[in-house]
């Protein structure tokens, strides 16, 4: 394109503002950026990682003037898609990271302003949709043990669909920083700095309350769908060991049923607590010599080739007590 082709067409763009399809552009030059940033190391440039990775996909082109363009030699992939937003911009390989809206645009075009979006914001309360993402983001959390990356949060669908209403340059981390910062921690301590999301340590009081909370909105008659998952998988558990004895310590090694546990008992709520008050009409709990929680079928005195509760404890896993058994209230 010629000079005085270019300076028409940028003569026919309105003054002062970009357009839809501009700012659909910038935001994916943007995106491109973070990525590139991200995972090129400073002696890989851009090109040569196209030119090698996705040959005869894209060219880059420069004209008589010196000007970069990009150009399409193949059709896209039918299964291209657009890139997951990044939880970080990176100014450098080894710079911290940059929270925020994205970089500043064109001159004299406005910018979106993050600050006027969070002024925007109730101070003594939170907005509905808000309060539905505080609820997944600590959801999750619960289902991670209490911490996980930001980015892996941000990933899962609760969080993505309640998420929606932030614009698109207000990062969930800083969400998550300026409005319920006392609820989630935002710590930059994950792979490469990138930040993670923790609760915080939860008082005596809070955790008897939370575990009285959990139990209290529990069905007094029946099982909830996730309590069936977990008692099958006790059941499972106990029928594929006849003969043998089996602690809490056990079922916790098992993947599968730490899996359903953790997608159910919110931290704070041990396995003890709910065999014993939601699940005591099958089961019965028994502490070994080395203080171990060893689970029995209610009227199973045991099998002649069962082994004493004292020799079971020594196959328990070498990490000794299961979290239940640390964190199992008297």
């Amino acid at each position: 394109m010629s000079a005085v082709a270019a300076d028409s067409f940028f003569r026919g763009l309105p003054r002062g503002r970009l357009t839809d399809e501009e700012n659909h552009l910038r935001t994916l030059l943007h995106d491109a950026t973070d990525v590139s940033c991200r995972i090129l190391p400073p002696h890989v440039p851009l090109q040569l990682w196209i030119e090698r990775r996705m040959p005869g996909e894209i060219r880059l082109a420069v004209d008589g003037m010196g000007f970069a363009s990009l150009r399409r030699e193949l059709p896209p992939p039918r299964n291209m898609g657009r890139a997951p937003e990044m939880p970080m911009r990176h100014e450098g390989r080894d710079s911290r990271p940059v929270y925020g809206a994205p970089p500043p645009g064109p001159p004299g075009v406005p910018q979106f302003n993050a600050d006027r979006f969070f002024d925007s914001l109730p101070t003594d309360n939170f907005r509905p949709e808000e309060l539905d993402l505080r609820d997944a983001i600590v959801n999750c959390l619960n289902r991670t043990q209490g911490r996980a990356p930001a980015n892996k949060i941000a990933g899962m669908n609760e969080v993505k669909i309640a998420r929606e209403f932030l614009p698109r340059g207000v990062r969930l981390e800083d969400w998550v920083q300026r409005r319920i910062g006392s609820e989630v921690r935002v710590d930059e301590e994950g792979k490469g700095g990138q930040p993670v999301f923790r609760l915080p340590p939860i008082s005596k009081d809070d955790r008897d309350e939370l575990r009285q909370n959990f139990f209290n909105d529990l069905p007094a008659d029946e099982f909830t769908p996730e309590e069936m998952r977990l008692r099958e998988q006790i059941l499972d558990y106990l029928d594929s060991k006849p003969n043998e004895v089996v602690t809490l310590s056990h079922l916790g090694s098992d993947k599968q049923f730490a899996a359903t546990k953790r997608a159910f008992l919110p931290e704070g709520v041990p396995l003890k607590e709910w065999v014993e008050r939601r699940a005591s009409s099958e089961f019965v709990l028994e502490t070994s010599p080395r203080g171990q929680f060893v689970i029995r079928y209610i009227g199973d005195s045991g099998g002649e080739g069962e082994l004493p509760i004292e020799d079971a404890a020594q196959d328990a896993p070498p990490e000794g007590m299961s979290p239940e058994e640390q964190d199992a209230p008297p």
